[in-house]
């Protein structure tokens, strides 16, 4: 029975991704059709593509139905707007200098999943 609801899980986790990014999809094929008609000017859009890291990001936390799913999901956004500090070399950083923050970020998500299958693992003891 437990593989049976862990399907259930893994279904209902499916199904919010799917909505979610067909959603973003719908949001983002929008601003390109703005564009090809001259409403919306795009020049400088593609500066801006770190920002589908971080969507994927987001669209993993929201639909999370695991704490790993939520760690991996906040793990990049991370590195999708470290991506876009470093191009655009906000507050001074670049990718030669803040380079760490990525080996920071990702200890940060491995320490918390250890910690997260820990206590799991001390309220259900098999």
């Amino acid at each position: 029975m437990h593989k049976l609801s862990e399907f259930r899980f893994d279904l209902r986790r499916r199904n919010r991704k799917h909505i979610i990014w067909g959603v973003l999809l719908i949001g983002l094929g929008s601003l390109f059709l703005l564009y090809q008609l001259d409403i919306l000017d795009v020049v400088d859009f593609w500066q801006f593509w770190p920002a589908f890291i971080v969507l994927a990001g987001v669209v993993n936390v929201l639909s999370a139905t695991r704490f790993r799913h939520v760690t991996r999901g906040l793990f990049e956004i991370v590195v999708g707007a470290w991506l876009y500090v470093s191009i655009e070399n906000l507050w001074g950083l670049h990718f030669g200098n803040s380079w760490p923050i990525l080996l920071i970020a990702y200890g940060i998500v491995i320490a918390a999943e250890g910690v997260a299958d820990h206590l799991h693992k001390e309220e259900n003891p098999q």
